[in-house]
């Protein structure tokens, strides 16, 4: 399976961390916890921006710019 359309390398990556962070805590995920654990030392803001993204797209769920992402509850599959 492919990458889906209009997501590059970053936005997987960040996705990836998103996933993988809600499905061990269960808790909507936020930029600033993210860029603690990010091995590429994006800052919080890009982070966010990156978030943005994907919530437009239909990837995340984030009531509002300061809310944590979780994911929403229709099925997603990416590699």
């Amino acid at each position: 399976m492919g990458t889906p359309a209009g997501i590059g390398k970053r936005e997987r990556e960040i996705l990836t961390a998103i996933v993988e962070t809600y499905i061990s805590t269960g808790e909507p995920v936020g930029s600033r916890t993210l860029a603690r654990n990010n091995r590429e030392n994006l800052s919080a803001a890009s982070i966010r921006n990156v978030m943005a993204d994907l919530a437009d797209a239909g990837f995340l769920d984030q009531p509002h710019t300061s809310a944590g992402a979780s994911l929403p509850h229709r099925r997603i599959a990416f590699t």
